[in-house]
């Protein structure tokens, strides 16, 4: 998780970052957004990239969305 953070900020990626485990409203709309993708959730960090979930730090995959966005 603080991971996918750092390296979002040193792609110059705005993102808010939630605590699933302190904010139940946080846990529920990542449980939800996961399930509606088809993905069950096991561990953090889980990222809503403009509607794209990624589950875990993915740094390729990270990288094809932020180039898809720039496009």
């Amino acid at each position: 998780c603080k991971a996918s953070a750092r390296y979002l900020r040193q792609r110059g990626v705005p993102f808010v970052e939630r605590d699933i485990e302190k904010d139940r409203d946080a846990n529920a709309e990542m449980r939800r957004k996961a399930q509606a993708a088809g993905m069950n959730p096991r561990g953090v960090p889980v990222i809503d990239f403009r509607g794209t979930i990624v589950l875990g730090f993915d740094q390729a995959r990270l990288d094809a969305l932020i180039r898809q966005a720039t496009i």
